[in-house]
C-alpha cells in the first residue's frame, strides 16, 4: 500500500494545475508532500525490518 502511494501521490501532484488553486490547494499539496517524506521513511523502516527478518529467521522482541 505504502509502495503504491509513494508511486502514485507525485504523479497526481504533478499534473495538478496549482497556479489557478486556492490557498487551501496549495496547502494541501505542500502537506501532502510532507506525507510522502514520512511515508518514504516507513516504507525504509519496513525493508530494514524484513532484512532483518531474514537473516535472524525470526522477528524482533520489540515489535
Amino acid at each position: 500500500m505504502v509502495t503504491t502511494l509513494l508511486r502514485c501521490l507525485p504523479v497526481i501532484l504533478e499534473n495538478v494545475d496549482a497556479s489557478k488553486g486556492s490557498t487551501k490547494l496549495l496547502n494541501a499539496i505542500r502537506l501532502t508532500k510532507k506525507e510522502i517524506t514520512k511515508l518514504q521513511k516507513i516504507e525504509q523502516d519496513g525493508k530494514q525490518q524484513q532484512r532483518t527478518e531474514n537473516q535472524c529467521g525470526e522477528r524482533p522482541e520489540s515489535l
